[in-house]
């Protein structure tokens, strides 16, 4: 049985969703902790609900989807829908008009909340530092 939760397409289509909110370039640490709070919502106070659920398990996969994100990031840019930008600062990620395009044909429920989901973290997180955000991510853990 093909697994789609958390697989390389379903994070692939979540990539396009996050770099059209944007709407500017991103790094892979970005992508991946404004992924991971989106999905998480609840979790981390930003909204009411958690896309993936409720668990005690929930945050155990974050180890996992640093590779998850890398390969479909790397997807992605070989595909043509996102463009790779270096910097001094390392890679950094965009969309283009043909990842818009894919992503304006996402109708499906899913893509819809996760949208919503990216826009609340987009909110929450605009004016925080990196550092602020990654106290965000990672301090919530400790407390449980």
């Amino acid at each position: 049985m093909m697994k789609l939760y958390n697989s390389s397409f379903e994070i692939s289509l979540r990539v396009l969703i996050l770099l059209d909110v944007y709407q500017k370039p991103l790094s892979f640490d970005s992508i991946k902790e404004i992924d991971i709070l989106s999905t998480y919502c609840k979790y981390y106070n930003i909204g009411n609900t958690n896309l993936h659920g409720d668990s005690s398990y929930t945050l155990s996969e974050i180890a996992a989807r640093r590779e998850l994100i890398n390969d479909a990031l790397k997807s992605l840019v070989l595909q043509g829908y996102i463009d790779l930008k270096v910097s001094p600062d390392g890679f950094l990620y965009s969309i283009n008009s043909v990842g818009s395009e894919i992503h304006k044909q996402m109708t499906s429920d899913y893509a819809i909340e996760y949208e919503k989901s990216v826009k609340l973290v987009k909110k929450k997180i605009s004016n925080l530092s990196s550092k602020e955000i990654n106290n965000l991510l990672y301090c919530t853990i400790r407390r449980d």
